[in-house]
């Protein structure tokens, strides 16, 4: 796996052409690591950069699971491990992750736009 190439992601297509250790052009099969919010302006930059054999894999969050098996498997088996008691799913902090989850897809459209604009994607 190659490390996360540094820059702007309309500079990312040209970058992976130009390592020396991985030979790549536009019709090398390739998955493309990215955020769920990220993964749309992702695809429009590699695809205005000729590629076409890409898949976008995004991240994934597993929801909250009432069974046995999952509650078990979310338990240390380090010794002396005791689970702090603290709820991190109250109001202000699905507050907080809603505000900043908006700030960021309002960051995402703002980007595709200003990428569009100077013909990145």
């Amino acid at each position: 796996m190659l490390d996360p190439i540094p820059g702007v992601t309309a500079d990312h297509p040209r970058s992976l052409q130009e390592l020396e250790a991985f030979p790549v052009d536009v019709d090398t099969p390739l998955l493309l690591v990215t955020s769920r919010l990220h993964s749309k302006r992702t695809a429009l930059c590699f695809r205005r950069s000729g590629y076409t054999n890409f898949r976008v894999v995004v991240d994934y969050e597993a929801g909250q699971s009432e069974s046995l098996v999952a509650r078990r498997g979310r338990r240390s088996d380090l010794d002396g491990f005791e689970p702090s008691g603290r709820r991190y799913a109250d109001p202000l902090n699905r507050l907080r992750w809603g505000i900043d989850e908006l700030l960021t897809v309002a960051r995402e459209l703002a980007a595709i736009g200003v990428y569009k604009y100077q013909g990145q994607a």
